[in-house]
C-alpha cells in the first residue's frame, strides 16, 4: 500500500475533531484541479488529512485525493511526466549514486594532489560535504564557472572536483536532482498548466524563485501562501533552572491540556530538535507514558509524536542485519562480534534457543581466540545445543561461499535478500508490530536500492555490497507512520504551515535561537552572502529566525515560551529575539516523573535493613581461599559469588591480560622446579643450562596462550624475552639461599576445615628445610601485597594465613611464610619466619638461608605482629570469624579500603563503583584457586 494512502486510511478511521478546517486558498486550489506544493512532508500529510476531513464533514462518500506534494516530490513528478525536460535523456542521479560518484572524484584528486596526506582525509565525509555544497550552489544559483579566485586550498580543491564532476556528467549523460528545477525552468512549455499553490515556505531559494517566474511567464497561475505574523515581543518567556526542568515543565503543561481537552491540538516546538530529540522523548515518556518507560521493550502507541526520526541504521533490525552480514563475509571476527551474532534477536530461532545460545556464547569466550573466522566459529558452535542457529549460519555461510568474488550489484542485492531468508531475519516466526513492520520494509527497500548503484559502480564483492548497504541505511531517516496524536513535538522548520490550539516554544537561549550561521566551507563567504544564502550571514539568519518565530506565534491561540538558565555550570543567555520578555518566572510546575513519584512513595514507607540471607548448612564448599577473601573484602560479594553463583566471564582478549600473564608465570615456575627439585640441583646447574631450561619451560607452558591470544609469534617472542629476564632475576634470589631446601609441593592441593566449612585449595609452593619445617610460598606477579594485611581485622589477602592453618591442622611445622614477588626489577621474598628455627635471625630480615624484606622497621616487628607462635591461633580466630559470617548468611555491602570497592566480579548487583588499584596483583582478584 502506498504510504500516503495508508495514512489517509488511518485518518478515515479516526475522530476528525483533531483536524482544523482547510485553509480557503488551499481548498480553492484543490477544487480548481490545482496542485498544492508544501515545504515539508509533515505539512503535506496534514493538509491531506484536513482535506479528507472536510470531505467527510460535507457528506461525501467518495472523492479524488487532493494533489498535495512536497517541493521535491513535485519536481520529481514533473521530470517523470516530461522526461525530456531532464535534458534530452539525461539520467538524474539519486543521493546514493551521487555519493559514490563524488567519493571516486575526491579519492582520485587526493591521490594526485595530496598523496602524502591522503590517509588523513575522510573521503566519505568530504564527498558528503561537497555534495551539500553542490546543492547549495544549485539552490542559490551560484555558477561554478564564475567563482572568484581564492587561495584557500578547500576552495581550489572543490573547484577541481566540480570540474571533474561536470565533465563526467557530460560524458556519461548524467545530471543531479538538485539541478532539475533549473532544467524545468528552461522547458516550461512542456509542463502541465495547472494552478499551483506553495504553502509553508518561510523563504524561497533563488532556484525556486527562478522556476516560479518561468512558470508565470508561461501563463501558469501560481500563488505563494503567505504565513501569518504575530509580534512576539510581548509574549513572556519563562526561565527554568536547567533543560531537564524545562522539559518536565513542558510535559506537565501537555498533560494538563490533554486531560482538560483530549481533542486539542498541542505542540512542543524546539529550534534544534535533532540535538534534543532523545532527552525530550525520554522525559515525555516518563511523564505521559510511565508504563512504556518501565517496559521499553513493549511497543505500544505513545500519546505524543516526535518528528525527525532516527537514522535507519540505528534500528535494531538494521543493526542486527548488517552485523550478521559483516560476520558472514569478514575475514576475521572478534569474540565480541561473535557474541553479538549468537545473541542477536533478529536471527530466527532466538526465542526458542535464547538460553542455549547464551550458554554457548559464554563457552566460546574461553574456547575461541579473540580473533577467529566464521568457519572456526561454526566448528566450535556445533554440539553446544543451538541446532537452529547452526543450521541458519551454515546455510548462510554456504551461500556466501557460492557468491562470485566479483559480481554486479543487482546480483549482490539478490544475494543479500536471500541471506535475510537464510538467517530468518528479522526473527522468523515472531509477529511484528506496526513500527517493526515498517522498519523491515524500509530496510528491504534499501537492499533492493543497491541495484540502482550499478550504474555508477562496477562489479564488486559481497563485502563491499554490505558496506554500501550500511551506508545507505545510515543515510536514510526512519520515521514510522503512526496514528495521529494530540501532541506533536516538532522542529521549528517542520512547524511551518501548521496550526495548533496551544504551543510551547522551548530552548530559547542565545546558543540555540537563532542558530549560528554555518557558511559552506568550500565556497567563499562573500559569494554566499551575495547569493542570499541565509546560513552564510548573521543578518539574514536572524531575519529568517524572526520570521519563523512570528509565524509560529500566529499559528496558535496561545504560545508559551521557555528557556533554561544553566547548562551544568554554564550560564545561558536568553535569545536576542525575545526582547524584554526573557526573564519571566515559570508558570508551569515541572511534572513528576515515574522515578520521582516512586521516590515520594518510598519516603512514606518504613525501611527495613535486611542484610542476611539464609544460613549456609556448612560442609564442603567451592571457592577455596577466594571464598574467605571475598567474605573479608565484602560479604555481599561472597554471598553473590559463592552462594548464588554470580560471577563475571572474561573474554580471551588479545595478548596476555594480567590474570593470564600471572598464570603463565605460575606454570613456568612449576615446570622448572619439576626438573630441578631442590636447591642442590639448582646450585649444580650452570647459567647456560638454567637458561635453556627456562626457555624450554616458557615455550612448553605458553602453547595454549599462543592459540587463544590471536597476536602471533612476534608478540610471544617479546613476551618470552620479558619472562626470561624476569626468571633469571628470580633464580638469582633462589641461588642466594644457602640453607638447603627441597621443593616438595607445587600447586599442592590441601584441605582445611574452618568453623564448619570444608575448604580445599592449592598452595603455590612448599619447600622443606633440613629440620623438616616448611616454607609456604605464594607467587605474586603484581604488587600491593602487605604482610601487615595478614594481621588486619579483616585481612584482604588471607591466602598465606590459610596455608599456615592447613599445615597446623596436620601438625606440620612451618618456619617461613612469604610472598614470592616475581616482577622484573622487583623480584623479592616478603614474609615472616620462625626465629626459633632460624636462630641467626630475629623476626624479619636477611639471613644466610632466606632473603625476607621487612615491610616495617625491624625494631617494630615484634610490637606489630607478636610472637611467631601466636600467629596461627590469631589467624584461626580472625579467619574463623569470617567463616562464621559466611555460614550465618551475612550479605552486607561492606567493602574494605574505606568503603571503596577494590575489585568485584558482581558490580551490577550492588552498583557500587569498582576501583582496581594500579599495583594490584594479576592473580589477586578474590584468590587464585
Amino acid at each position: 500500500m502506498d504510504p500516503g494512502l495508508r495514512w489517509d486510511f488511518v485518518l478515515l478511521r479516526r475522530d476528525f475533531v483533531l483536524n482544523p478546517v482547510l485553509n480557503p486558498a488551499i481548498a480553492e486550489c484543490i477544487a480548481e484541479g490545482g496542485t498544492v506544493v508544501t515545504a515539508t512532508r509533515r505539512l503535506a500529510r496534514e493538509l491531506r488529512g484536513q482535506y479528507d476531513h472536510d470531505m467527510v464533514e460535507s457528506g461525501r462518500k467518495a472523492w479524488e485525493s487532493a494533489d498535495i506534494l512536497t517541493w521535491d516530490a513535485w519536481i520529481g513528478r514533473c521530470q517523470e511526466l516530461q522526461p525530456d525536460t531532464a535534458g534530452e535523456g539525461l539520467t538524474a542521479l539519486n543521493d546514493a549514486q551521487l555519493q559514490l560518484v563524488w567519493q571516486e572524484i575526491v579519492q582520485d584528486d587526493l591521490a594526485r594532489h595530496h598523496a602524502a596526506e591522503e590517509p588523513l582525509w575522510n573521503v566519505e565525509a568530504t564527498a558528503t560535504a561537497a555534495i551539500a555544497t553542490l546543492r547549495r550552489m544549485r539552490e542559490w544559483r551560484i555558477p561554478g564557472d564564475d567563482l572568484p579566485p581564492s587561495r584557500h586550498p578547500d576552495h581550489a580543491g572543490f573547484r577541481r572536483w566540480l570540474r571533474t564532476y561536470e565533465a563526467r556528467c557530460v560524458e556519461r549523460g548524467w545530471t543531479d536532482r538538485y539541478r532539475l528545477p533549473d532544467v524545468l525552468a528552461a522547458a516550461t512549455d512542456s509542463l502541465p498548466a495547472t494552478p499551483l499553490l506553495l504553502a509553508g515556505f518561510d523563504i524561497l531559494t533563488a532556484q525556486q524563485k527562478h522556476l516560479i517566474a518561468a512558470l508565470e511567464k508561461g501563463g501558469a497561475a501560481i500563488e505563494v501562501l503567505k504565513p501569518g505574523w504575530r509580534d512576539v515581543s510581548a509574549i513572556p518567556c519563562h526561565a527554568f533552572d536547567d533543560a531537564d526542568t524545562q522539559w518536565r515543565a513542558a510535559a506537565g503543561w501537555a498533560a494538563k491540556h490533554m486531560a482538560a481537552s483530549p481533542t486539542a491540538r498541542l505542540a512542543i516546538v524546539v529550534p534544534d530538535l535533532a540535538a534534543r530529540r532523545d532527552e525530550i522523548t525520554e522525559t515525555l515518556t516518563a511523564v505521559l507514558a510511565p508504563d512504556q518507560a518501565v517496559n521499553p521493550g513493549e511497543s505500544r502507541d505513545l500519546p505524543f509524536h516526535v518528528s525527525l526520526g532516527d537514522r535507519l541504521d540505528a534500528h535494531p533490525f538494521a543493526r542486527g542485519l548488517v552485523s550478521a552480514l559483516d560476520a558472514l563475509t569478514a575475514d576475521s571476527l572478534t569474540l565480541e562480534e561473535t557474541e553479538s551474532l549468537l545473541l542477536s534477536p533478529v536471527i530466527g530461532g532466538h526465542g526458542e534457543e535464547l538460553l542455549p545460545r547464551a550458554s554457548a556464547a559464554l563457552a566460546l569466550r574461553e574456547r575461541l581466540p579473540w580473533n577467529h573466522d566464521i568457519d572456526k566459529l561454526l566448528r566450535e558452535l556445533s554440539g553446544l545445543g543451538c541446532p537452529l542457529l547452526v543450521d541458519r549460519l551454515v546455510n548462510a555461510r554456504a551461500r556466501v561461499r557460492e557468491t562470485p568474488a566479483q559480481a554486479p550489484l543487482t546480483a549482490l542485492s539478490g544475494v543479500i535478500l536471500a541471506l535475510t531468508g537464510d538467517l530468518g531475519w528479522p526473527a522468523a516466526g515472531q509477529s511484528l508490530d506496526s513500527d517493526q513492520f515498517q522498519a523491515r520494509e524500509a530496510i528491504l527497500e534499501q537492499v533492493l536500492h543497491l541495484a540502482t548503484l550499478e550504474m555508477v559502480h562496477g562489479e564488486t564483492g559481497l563485502t563491499r555490497a554490505v558496506a554500501l548497504l550500511g551506508r545507505g541505511l545510515a543515510a536514510k531517516t526512519f520515521q514510522p507512520e503512526s496514528p495521529e496524536t494530540s501532541l506533536e513535538v516538532l522542529d521549528i522548520r517542520e512547524a511551518a504551515g501548521l496550526e495548533f490550539d496551544q504551543a510551547w516554544f522551548a530552548d530559547l537561549t542565545g546558543e540555540h535561537w537563532p542558530s549560528a550561521p554555518t557558511p559552506d566551507p568550500f565556497l567563499p563567504v562573500g559569494v554566499q552572502r551575495d547569493a542570499g544564502c541565509p546560513d552564510a550571514d548573521v543578518t539574514l539568519a536572524h531575519a529568517l529566525a524572526a520570521r519563523r518565530h512570528a509565524r509560529l506565534a500566529a499559528s496558535t491561540e496561545t504560545l508559551v515560551q521557555s528557556r533554561p538558565r544553566h547548562d551544568g555550570d554554564t550560564q545561558l543567555m536568553p535569545s536576542p529575539l525575545l526582547g524584554n520578555a526573557a526573564g519571566q518566572p515559570p508558570t508551569s510546575e515541572p511534572a513528576a516523573t515515574l522515578a520521582s513519584r516512586i521516590q515520594a512513595v518510598r519516603a512514606s514507607l518504613d525501611e527495613i535493613d535486611d542484610d542476611n540471607g539464609p544460613p549456609h548448612p556448612g560442609g564442603t564448599v567451592s571457592g577455596g581461599t577466594g571464598l574467605v577473601q571475598r567474605q573479608s573484602r565484602c560479604p555481599r560479594s561472597a554471598f553473590l559469588r559463592d552462594r548464588l553463583g554470580a560471577g563475571d566471564h572474561a573474554f580471551n582478549r588479545p595478548g596476555l591480560d594480567p590474570m593470564r600473564r600471572g598464570t603463565l608465570v605460575h606454570r613456568v615456575l612449576d615446570t622448572v622446579w619439576r626438573r630441578l627439585g631442590d636447591s642442590a640441583t639448582l646450585a649444580a646447574t650452570d647459567a647456560a643450562a638454567l637458561d635453556t631450561l627456562i626457555v624450554t619451560s616458557i615455550d612448553a607452558s605458553s602453547g595454549r596462550d599462543r592459540k587463544v591470544s590471536g597476536c602471533g609469534d612476534a608478540f610471544f617472542e617479546t613476551q618470552r624475552e620479558w619472562l626470561r629476564a624476569t626468571l633469571h632475576e628470580w633464580f638469582a634470589i633462589e641461588r642466594a639461599r644457602t640453607a638447603p631446601f627441597e621443593v616438595i609441593g607445587r600447586e599442592e592441593k590441601v584441605p582445611l576445615q574452618l568453623e564448619g566449612l570444608d575448604l580445599s585449595f592449592r598452595i603455590d609452593r612448599m619447600d622443606r628445610f633440613a629440620d623438616g619445617s616448611l616454607a609456604l610460598i605464594d607467587y605474586k606477579t603484581g604488587g600491593g601485597q602487605s604482610i601487615a594485611n595478614w594481621f588486619a581485622e579483616r585481612p584482604g589477602d588471607p591466602q598465606l594465613p590459610l596455608y599456615v592453618l592447613s599445615q597446623a591442622a596436620e601438625a606440620i611445622p612451618v618456619s617461613v611464610v612469604a610472598f614470592a614477588r616475581v616482577r622484573l626489577g622487583e623480584c623479592a621474598l616478603d614474609g615472616l619466619l620462625d626465629p626459633e628455627r632460624h636462630p641467626d635471625e630475629s623476626g624479619l630480615g636477611d639471613h644466610a638461608g632466606l632473603k625476607v624484606n621487612a615491610p616495617v622497621k625491624r625494631s617494630n616487628i615484634r610490637d606489630d605482629y607478636g610472637e611467631w607462635t601466636n600467629h596461627a591461633p590469631r589467624w584461626q580466630a580472625t579467619l574463623g570469624g569470617l567463616a562464621r559470617e559466611f555460614l550465618s548468611g551475612d550479605a552486607r555491602i561492606d567493602p574494605g579500603n574505606g568503603g571503596v570497592c577494590r575489585d568485584c566480579s558482581t558490580p551490577a548487583f550492588c552498583r557500587s563503583k569498582v576501583v582496581l588499584t594500579d599495583n594490584e596483583s594479576e592473580n589477586d582478584r578474590f584468590g587464585d584457586d
